[in-house]
């Protein structure tokens, strides 16, 4: 085999002039061809002959394909599942496998899904699904391309005009993949961060200073799924990264409030990533001061009577975090970095955590007010976003919870908000020395950002809110 092979997986015993013609197309644009069966019964193969037929498939997954035959569907789909994960596995670290394409409907979509998921990142992997929209939120976290049949794969001993275009179509879109040209960037150590459009004034700043520094940054979108989650499935698996720079902490709340971006996922938790790994993990707390919701209309009706903001149009309606939720985000945040091995240092800008979560009043302050839900439309308020009160229950619940005995957990607040270019350097600083293996728990408390008294320093923020603002708090 070699750069250009492509696997090509699916139920033959139904499927098979769909495999045949596929088959026809990946050596027509000069790609070499490897056929694996993964169908959940025992036949004689008749329209094409797969390079791994299925009784091979069933063996690798610890049973017979008699065996397999004889049992119900779920049974027999994790036999195969595992069969030919342990075959892709095996190929890949032969350097056998450029790339792969797998196709069914709802049950070979099913078994290809979990199968191609478990391949790395940028090996190009397509499913042909009957099921394009059903299979999307299984396969978010991972770069598998879903590619709409059209019409049903029917088998038989002939292709239709519509699977002929599609198969034609993606027999060159990933022969396409296969023979681009490597990407000639050098090789750095990376950085990982996060970022929201609300955090992103500090992302800009801190990625060049990075950058400069030697290290490549590679930020994610905190978006859930294909946001948090992904990025610590990157962590897991791409060796260069040194360090995390988890700016925006966001899909956190969403977890506690039942947000649309929540980014925990069959197990695997948001901010678990670092520290399994053991690398130093930099904390903020972006974009914990907002629930992010779809349209209005979408809001769950028990917060109806919260405060909103209209991110984007028809789209994205943020919800303030109230103090509560907040809270219980510091619990979790605490909880989930208790046992760290290596630095966790979670930095507090008590002025705001977004671009939003700061004082209105301020010159050129990027702080928005409030809107409310009346009769099913978003009016605005005199009701700034920022909300110390809620804030300060954030550090409190990390307070709280964080086990201080742990040598290598550190809080720091900081006398600014999340996006003042001075937090920006304080934070690098940190980082940089942390990677370096210099960092000591207690280091820059003598700088003038730091907060000592944090309770006192939110205090006097709240007593100034009161005053000027002179609005109940966000409970509802």
């Amino acid at each position: 085999m070699n750069r250009t092979t492509v696997c090509i997986m699916g139920t033959f015993d139904t499927k098979g002039i769909e495999a045949k013609y596929l088959k026809e197309k990946i050596e027509l644009y000069g790609g070499t061809p490897f056929l694996i069966d993964i169908s959940l019964r025992k036949y004689n193969p008749t329209i094409i002959t797969p390079d791994v037929p299925n009784h091979i498939v069933a063996q690798e997954g610890g049973s017979t394909i008699e065996e397999v035959s004889k049992k119900n569907r779920k049974e027999a789909q994790e036999i195969m599942i595992k069969g030919a994960v342990k075959i892709l596995s095996n190929l890949l670290t032969e350097k056998k496998l450029g790339g792969i394409i797998a196709f069914g409907g709802s049950v070979g979509s099913g078994m290809a899904t979990r199968i191609l998921k478990t391949l790395p990142l940028f090996v190009p992997k397509y499913l042909i699904s009957t099921l394009p929209q059903e299979v999307s939120p299984i396969i978010v976290g991972s770069d598998i391309k879903v590619w709409w049949s059209i019409s049903d794969m029917a088998g038989g001993n002939k292709i239709n005009s519509i699977e002929a275009t599609v198969l034609n179509q993606i027999a060159a879109a990933i022969m396409g993949e296969l023979k681009a040209k490597p990407v000639d960037i050098p090789k750095k150590p990376i950085i990982v961060a996060t970022q929201f459009g609300t955090t992103t004034p500090h992302l800009l700043m801190s990625k060049e200073i990075i950058e400069n520094k030697g290290f490549e940054v590679i930020s994610f979108h905190a978006v859930g799924l294909s946001g948090g989650y992904t990025m610590e499935e990157f962590i897991r698996s791409e060796e260069r990264v040194v360090g995390v720079y988890d700016l925006t902490t966001h899909e956190i709340v969403d977890e506690i409030a039942g947000g649309i971006l929540i980014a925990s996922h069959e197990g695997r938790l948001r901010l678990r990533a670092a520290i399994e790994r053991k690398l130093p993990y930099i904390i903020l707390p972006g974009g914990l001061d907002q629930v992010v919701f779809g349209p209005p209309e979408t809001i769950p009706k028990k917060y109806r009577k919260r405060f909103f903001y209209e991110h984007s149009k028809g789209m994205v309606t943020l919800m303030r975090s109230n103090e509560e939720e907040m809270y219980r985000s510091g619990k979790l945040i605490a909880e989930r970095i208790n046992d760290a091995e290596s630095p966790v240092i979670i930095i507090i800008p008590i002025h705001g955590f977004s671009a939003y979560d700061k004082n209105p009043l301020l010159p050129n302050s990027s702080g928005v007010y409030c809107q409310v839900i009346k009769n099913g439309k978003l009016e605005m308020t005199d009701i700034p976003w920022w909300d110390p009160s809620a804030d300060m229950m954030l550090w409190k619940g990390i307070q709280d919870h964080v086990d201080l005995t742990n040598p290598n957990v550190t809080i720091i607040p900081v006398d600014a908000h999340i996006n003042d270019p001075e937090l920006v350097h304080f934070v690098i600083q940190i980082l940089i020395k942390a990677i370096k293996g210099t960092w000591k728990k207690g280091t820059l408390t003598y700088n003038k950002l730091y907060v000592g008294a944090p309770y006192l320093k939110f205090r006097t923020l709240i007593s100034y809110y009161n005053d000027y603002f002179k609005v109940t708090n966000n409970k509802k």
